[in-house]
């Protein structure tokens, strides 16, 4: 006899519940903020109505795709989370999840009619259920290895405190390089940043080496002050990339020695651990494209590469960690 109950497995008499239930929840909660903060995004309300309810009914390919792609991530976790529930139904958790993003998406294009610059589409809600459906799709396919790939990953963090450590400073790598997080999905703003913003940024260090190359002899002059200013602007903020890839591949690079150790195979993993924080360094990049407030700048890779290179040179040089009672 082998069925599952709520977030637990039952086999015979033995009870095995699904690990970092706590976590699993906070991944969902999360999921579904920055969900809804990319739905209401600027939350500057008015006292009235700025459109009429679902009246936007015109199709922008992009727009619609980035509206249907909004929702496959809270698709997936529902549909994973409901199955562990449910595990005999299929089509039905479909059309939960189906109906629970509709349910989401209406009730944020609905409050859109208060937010200025939004309209309250019928197009968007649509595409953000679509989102919802496809999302459940994947996560019903996927169900079982996400399963799998949770209870190893939940094991580990709960065993070890550098798997946490290395959690923790990989959140704030992610909230500092994507902050304020005001991303916009408009077709139109896409392309202004495509081409005119990430054009303005230059090459790596363009507004130090600026700086450096002025006349020295006319450092009162508006125009080398603010030279100077701009210099100093990129400094902080490489060092600041420098600063948080050296702390990722440090706590990645240990905190795998330790998983490695514990499971009795070599504990180098350097090689994954470059691969996944130069990938962290790119994909926190791109991120930052449809973002308002933020320039694509070759400056941030740079100091991220060389962040990453610092860091898993220190691990390496700490050595192997010790295993210590948690």
């Amino acid at each position: 006899m082998n069925e599952q109950l709520g977030n637990s497995t039952i086999n015979g008499d033995a009870v095995e519940p699904l690990p970092g239930q706590g976590w699993q929840a906070l991944l969902l909660l999360g999921v579904a903020c920055m969900t809804a903060w990319l739905l209401l995004y600027p939350f500057d309300f008015v006292a009235q109505k700025q459109t009429e309810w679902l009246a936007e009914r015109q199709i922008h390919k992009l727009n619609t795709l980035s509206n249907i792609m909004l929702f496959v991530p809270c698709g997936m976790m529902g549909a994973w989370v409901l199955k562990r529930w449910w595990p005999r139904m299929g089509f039905g958790i479909i059309v939960m999840v189906g109906i629970d993003s509709g349910l989401f998406s209406l009730a944020g294009e609905t409050v859109q009619m208060w937010l200025p610059g939004r309209q309250s589409s019928l197009i968007d809600l649509s595409a953000n259920t679509a989102g919802g459906v496809v999302g459940a799709m994947i996560g019903l396919t996927l169900a079982p290895r996400l399963t799998s790939n949770w209870r190893r990953t939940a094991a580990w963090l709960s065993v070890r405190v550098r798997a946490r450590r290395a959690l923790f400073v990989l959140l704030i790598l992610l909230a500092a390089r994507t902050a304020p997080f005001d991303a916009s999905p408009e077709t139109f703003y896409l392309k202004e940043s495509l081409f005119y913003q990430t054009k303005q940024a230059g090459t790596p260090f363009a507004k130090t080496r600026a700086w450096l190359a002025g006349d020295s002899g006319r450092t009162e002059t508006a125009g080398l002050v603010d030279r100077r200013a701009e210099a100093i602007t990129e400094l902080k903020r490489a060092g600041l990339n420098l600063l948080l890839f050296t702390l990722a591949a440090a706590a990645l690079l240990r905190a795998a020695r330790e998983n490695r150790m514990l499971t009795g195979r070599d504990g180098r993993g350097v090689g994954g651990v470059l691969v996944l924080c130069i990938g962290l360094v790119i994909a926190t990049e791109l991120a930052q494209w449809p973002i308002r407030s933020r320039l694509m700048d070759m400056t941030d890779p740079v100091a991220g590469i060389a962040g990453v290179i610092v860091g898993l040179l220190i691990a390496s040089a700490a050595g192997p960690p010790r295993l210590t009672a948690r």
